[in-house]
């Protein structure tokens, strides 16, 4: 196979991944139990039958001796922080060598946020150094800037961008 039709290949594969993904991100979940059960306390402090007794017991514990709320909390029960539980490792798992491998390894990815395949718009940070590649149609920095000065749209009440110097 050629590097072209090698390039073809991947980009229908990559383009498939990115509308299961749109996709992905268009589902909405209803309420769950919990949901429901939190409701019901908070409005008439019922709850009954909602959750089983276990589930009581469990929540119970989940946010008293526990202590689980320290990370767990908020609406998704996490505070997208990475913390070391203590937690001994099952001998039949393979060894987790943590954040900083699994961080070179997404870097090395051809198909991570900063590839050629990806849409992700490129950071601005660094973009007057860095020129053409960073720019709006790779027009350069300087070009993109003159072709905004030069529209004549409404920018939060300005006229024009020319009046927002």
């Amino acid at each position: 196979m050629t590097d072209s039709q090698r390039d073809a290949v991947t980009g229908v594969f990559v383009n498939v991944g990115k509308a299961i993904a749109a996709y992905e991100r268009r589902i909405e979940f209803g309420p769950s139990r919990f949901d429901r059960y939190v409701d019901a306390i908070s409005d008439t402090g019922g709850g009954d039958g909602i959750l089983t007794s276990d589930e009581i017991a469990g929540l119970k514990l989940f946010i008293g001796k526990a202590n689980c709320t320290q990370c767990h909390n908020g609406p998704l029960f996490a505070n997208n922080e990475l913390h070391n539980t203590g937690v001994p490792r099952r001998a039949e798992l393979p060894s987790d060598e943590g954040r900083l491998t699994g961080a070179s390894t997404v870097l090395k990815d051809e198909f991570n946020c900063r590839s050629r395949w990806s849409d992700a718009p490129p950071e601005m940070r660094g973009a007057g150094v860095l020129g053409d590649r960073r720019s709006h149609a790779g027009a350069g920095l300087q070009s993109a800037v003159a072709a905004q000065r030069r529209q004549t749209r409404t920018i939060h009440g300005c006229r024009s961008v020319r009046d927002t110097r």
